[in-house]
């Protein structure tokens, strides 16, 4: 059986652009209302830990199967949670 694309793992254009802006609109919000928009480096590790045990994480690319964010990136964001709520928002 062969391995499928990259392409073919992730959610759709659509959904992938849903979820990222959904995400911009969050962190804007929390910078408005004084919040932090960032987690500690000890926080990101953690998150990222755990994003790589998961079984919808793609090694090779970084990414997260089931919203398609690179994991790199958005660990490190307060306001992002995990998609199957392995980690949460950080307040």
């Amino acid at each position: 059986m062969s391995e499928r694309k990259q392409s073919d793992k992730l959610p759709s254009k659509l959904s992938m652009i849903r979820s990222a802006t959904k995400q911009l609109y969050s962190s804007a919000r929390s910078v408005k209302q004084g919040l932090p928009v960032f987690v500690s480096p000890n926080i990101a590790q953690e998150r990222f830990e755990i994003c790589n045990d998961c079984e919808f994480f793609d090694k090779n690319s970084t990414r997260c199967e089931k919203c398609g964010c690179f994991m790199k990136r958005k660990v490190n964001l307060a306001d992002a949670k995990c998609p199957v709520g392995t980690w949460g928002k950080h307040e």
